[in-house]
């Protein structure tokens, strides 16, 4: 789900519509929203789902819901113009998340029920308290939209939408967990969001417009070859043939897999996984590996068996100095996974070879 993979798609300039469909009843012309972007992350130009920054309404104003009154739902539209890749965990329901008052972890309380959530996961008034709320449904899952022209359109389908009881505590709607196909987009590219809301009675957003990432290539790979001087109908030991190097070109550029539980709304984890929430159909979030980094051997000659690293070797990873005042290159944490090695060494201080061809193929790719 969030590899690190240099294959080009195509996209274009991100654009966000949220379409908020409520009774006129349920809300003030005073009720006004404003937007906002957690974090603007750089996007790694190689990356196929780039985890975006968090979109934010801040809403105040309005006439709060009375108690024991069903609270008028919206349904709120995520329209992306980069491919939307967030995954799907059954059928049309993504990981996508829209929560109500960033509710702890131990007050979420998810919609089960997505596609329909107009009874299922209604919630009445109590005057406009919060969300924050284990009675209350504040998770909800967005829609992945099959319409033709709209392959990056996400819904969030029966959100409660009720204005707050004070204006000193804003009600505030996050939208997390979003994920584009960032390659093929111009290096440097500022990644908009334009936010507006549609429905029976106008909600303001005020600006509609966040830059919610920017492109930038992730990392530089350099490769070196040693030139050895092999002849024909002759048997060699094994022999370095060259070397790959792999630069992080920006801090966060290569993640592990995940932080542990990562579930606290607008927490800035800098893994590939992002907001993590059980479900009734999986934990959204989670993603299925940390970065990888590929290398691509070609022109392998019939009977030339070729092996690589166990273990990636990083120069960020120094051991201590030694008494005779000698450091050393420890492996880093990036593990050779390919089909013929899937197990990791035991000892990841002790670096091994291990063969990813047998003598038949001519090329390989190797990733770790």
């Amino acid at each position: 789900m969030a590899d690190f993979r240099r294959w080009i798609l195509a996209l274009a300039a991100l654009v966000l519509v949220f379409g908020l469909v409520a009774p006129a009843s349920a809300q003030s012309t005073s009720f006004t929203c404003s937007s906002a972007a957690s974090v603007t992350p750089d996007l790694r130009h190689e990356g196929l789902d780039e985890l975006v920054g968090d979109v934010i309404l801040t809403c105040s104003g309005g006439t709060p819901t009375p108690a024991e009154t069903p609270i008028p739902q919206g349904n709120f539209q995520v329209n992306l113009s980069l491919p939307f890749t967030s995954r799907l965990l059954s059928g049309n329901i993504s990981e996508a998340l829209l929560l109500v008052d960033n509710p702890s972890p131990a007050n979420q309380l998810v919609c089960n029920s997505p596609n329909n959530p107009a009874v299922a996961c209604q919630v009445e008034g109590d005057g406009g308290l919060t969300f924050n709320n284990a009675e209350k449904y504040n998770v909800f899952q967005g829609i992945n939209s099959s319409v033709p022209g709209q392959q990056s359109l996400v819904t969030f389908l029966g959100v409660p939408v009720d204005p707050p009881m004070s204006a000193a505590v804003p009600r505030i709607y996050r939208i997390t967990n979003l994920r584009v196909n960032a390659s093929g987009a111009a290096l440097l590219q500022t990644v908009f969001a334009f936010v507006s809301v549609s429905s029976s009675t106008s909600v303001p957003i005020n600006p509609p417009q966040q830059a919610v990432g920017v492109v930038e290539n992730g990392l530089t790979v350099t490769a070196k070859s040693t030139n050895p001087n092999f002849l024909q109908c002759q048997s060699y030991g094994t022999t370095q043939v060259g070397s790959v190097n792999f630069t992080e070109n920006f801090a966060t550029a290569f993640k592990i897999l995940t932080n542990g539980v990562q579930n606290i709304p607008g927490t800035v984890y800098n893994s590939e996984s992002g907001l993590e929430v059980v479900t009734a159909v999986g934990t959204t979030g989670t993603a299925t590996t940390g970065t990888q980094l590929a290398a691509t051997i070609s022109n392998i000659p019939s009977g030339v068996t070729i092996y690589v690293d166990n273990w990636a070797q990083s120069t960020a990873a120094v051991c201590a100095v030694d008494e005779a005042g000698a450091s050393c290159t420890l492996p880093s944490d990036a593990t050779l996974v390919t089909s013929k090695s899937t197990e990791p060494p035991a000892d990841p201080s002790v670096n091994t070879i291990t063969a990813v061809t047998d003598g038949t193929e001519s090329s390989v790719t190797v990733y770790w």
